[in-house]
């Protein structure tokens, strides 16, 4: 079924894009599920943004420049359901899972920093 409920840009304050972008690179993710992963984590634990829904996902991958899922909400389900990197109990409120934690902080590197 069909909402009807298209997903919006959703700037929080002091939105940083730049910083997201740079992030976004060094992980380099290769499928939705992956880049759902990476936005949900950066923006819960990187930008400190609480209450992540849908609008902000879907702002990252305009701001990222990536192909949006043509089913977003679908997407995150998804990501959630059979991977388990995220927690979409609430879709006012997505969050990040320790296997998600793991797969951003551990699996994603595609880009190794310099430290």
């Amino acid at each position: 079924a069909i909402s009807g409920e298209y997903p919006s840009l959703c700037f929080p304050k002091d939105y940083p894009h730049r910083a997201l972008k740079s992030f976004y690179a060094k992980k380099s993710p290769t499928s939705a599920m992956q880049r759902n992963t990476v936005f949900v984590y950066y923006l819960e634990k990187v930008a400190k943004v609480s209450g992540v829904g849908v609008n902000h996902i879907y702002t990252c991958y305009k701001d990222v420049n990536e192909k949006v899922p043509g089913a977003l909400r679908q997407s995150l389900l998804d990501t959630s359901f059979k991977k388990g990197w995220i927690d979409t109990k609430s879709m006012e409120n997505i969050t990040i899972t320790t296997h998600g934690e793991n797969l951003v902080e551990h699996e994603l590197q595609g880009k190794k920093e310099e430290k």
